[in-house]
């Protein structure tokens, strides 16, 4: 197996591990602190779903405002993460993983240019 095919192959339990970690807070959204999650647009996760997003249309829209959220968590901590534990810590995992993910597309770069015949 080559480098390229390795960085991938390991690149591909960090993206679900981001998937799941970003479900998690929205759950934790949606069940603690159910107000904020109204404000934000109810958003849905990228895999989980509310209970009341049972049309089409409804879930593109969750999913639109859950991915709106996941972009602005990478760089701001909201109020209500501030005072749940489970949340920040959550929060600074997916952070972290998708730190190392980027870093891993940054190498991925790297060996397709640094390999490539002139």
């Amino acid at each position: 197996m080559n480098v390229r095919s390795l960085i991938i192959v390991g690149s591909l339990p960090i993206i679900y591990w981001i998937f799941t970690t970003f479900d998690q807070l929205v759950r934790i959204l949606y069940q603690n602190h159910r107000e904020v999650w109204v404000q934000e647009g109810k958003p849905s996760g990228l895999i989980w779903l509310p209970p009341e997003s049972p049309g089409y249309f409804q879930r593109l829209r969750s999913e639109f405002y859950g991915q709106r959220l996941a972009s602005r968590w990478l760089f701001s901590t909201p109020d209500w993460m501030r005072e749940d534990a489970l949340a920040l810590r959550l929060l600074k995992r997916m952070r972290v993983l998708t730190l190392v993910w980027n870093v891993g597309v940054l190498i991925y770069i790297y060996v397709i240019i640094s390999h490539r015949q002139l």
